[in-house]
């Protein structure tokens, strides 16, 4: 392989470095599945990293060295800001019973949208008649009509999976 050694610093171009990577495999230096693993290990790498605690505490830490969290500063040529990452709402406690009676609703109905769609993977690709026997909540109404269904539309993609 001619590809030089890629090297990582505070002048790195995400933009560039990608499109070297890209058109090295597109011109054959690099080998597409050596670059996939490569990846995949510096993932595995990366999120350990991330998601150590006292690492996420050290990062902080040194953050707020820098900063009180109110503007964007300059670091090692990218920008860092004190800030909010995540938000989440817990809705449990409101005591809503409106939300309540629509969650209630919304669980009851995906419950039964799970149950057609397991029938549904089993029918036959020529179809099959089936009566509507349920009544789907909503105010829509069971006609006893007699339907013809047909097995949804499969379709795959295929990749290679990388265990490191």
């Amino acid at each position: 392989m001619k590809s030089p050694l890629i090297k990582f610093g505070n002048d790195v171009k995400p933009a560039i470095v990608s499109n070297q990577i890209i058109e090295g495999i597109k011109q054959g230096d690099l080998d597409p599945l050596h670059v996939a693993i490569s990846f995949k290990r510096i993932q595995k790498i990366m999120d350990t990293v991330k998601n150590d605690k006292e690492i996420k505490d050290a990062i902080t830490e040194e953050t707020l060295k820098h900063t009180t969290g109110k503007e964007k500063i300059p670091a090692f040529g990218a920008m860092i800001e004190y800030a909010p990452t995540h938000t989440k709402y817990d809705y449990r406690s409101c005591e809503n019973p409106e939300l309540e009676a629509y969650n209630r609703i919304i669980t009851i109905c995906k419950a039964r949208v799970k149950e057609i769609e397991k029938e549904m993977q089993n029918i036959p690709e020529n179809g099959r008649e089936i009566v509507i026997e349920r009544e789907p909540m909503m105010q829509m109404r069971a006609s006893g009509e007699i339907v013809k269904v047909f097995p949804p539309t499969k379709s795959q993609s295929f990749g290679t999976k990388i265990f490191v």
